[in-house]
């Protein structure tokens, strides 16, 4: 059972989560800052921070800290790949949240932010160990039929992913290489590159949606 501790936790919240570990109770300790990490590390208490990686010096300064997990988000999510393979390497689980539009800077436009849509569930499972959703209770509820149970929406693709400003039909995204070249592609777009793939996906999708015969 992961026990998220609130901003204002004490050491005897600390002392107490101790205790129930000592008891035999399976838990994890999901942490605002890195105050006790040191002490939780030693006692073999599983802890990971609440706070996600956003840079390959976070990734990295995480594992430091011997956490079980790490959330995913921003450029690091175009480089799944590695950042999979040395978790495994170290016993750590990714996790991320699918719903979100996930990029430093706010007012990114496309298809450019960290996000993973319902169709590319499947694929992503090889790279990230925990999906989680961004939301109230009741659209939780919706969005995990919608990416486990159904795989697919067939509709605006910022209807389901929070801080999409595009307005791409998702119905519309054609091909099986969206997943893959996006989870290993580092966002070289952005670095002088010619990808030009969310791009190109966006201006085919916007065509095939005014096009009388689709």
């Amino acid at each position: 059972m992961n026990i998220r501790l609130p901003e204002d936790y004490t050491q005897d919240n600390i002392e107490l989560l101790e205790a129930a570990y000592d008891k035999g109770y399976n838990i994890a300790l999901i942490l605002p800052d890195i105050y006790y990490t040191e002490r939780l590390k030693t006692k073999g208490l599983p802890f990971f921070l609440g706070a996600a990686a956003r840079s390959w010096d976070e990734f990295v300064g995480f594992l430091s800290l011997g956490v079980s997990d790490i959330y995913i988000t921003c450029e690091l999510g175009f480089e799944l790949d590695k950042i999979s393979a040395i978790a495994k390497e170290n016993g750590v689980q990714i996790r991320c949240y699918a719903n979100i539009n996930q990029s430093s800077w706010r007012n990114e436009k496309g298809l450019k932010g960290f996000f993973i849509r319902p169709e590319d569930v499947d694929f992503y499972s090889q790279y990230v160990d925990v999906i989680e959703f961004y939301d109230a209770v009741e659209q939780q509820n919706v969005l995990y039929d919608v990416y486990f149970h159904s795989k697919e929406w067939n509709g605006k693709l910022r209807e389901i992913i929070k801080g999409l400003s595009c307005d791409v039909n998702n119905y519309y995204i054609l091909g099986s290489e969206f997943a893959r070249r996006r989870s290993e592609c580092g966002k070289k777009c952005l670095k002088g590159n010619r990808c030009q793939l969310c791009d190109r996906l966006v201006e085919l999708a916007d065509s095939l949606e005014q096009s009388p015969d689709y």
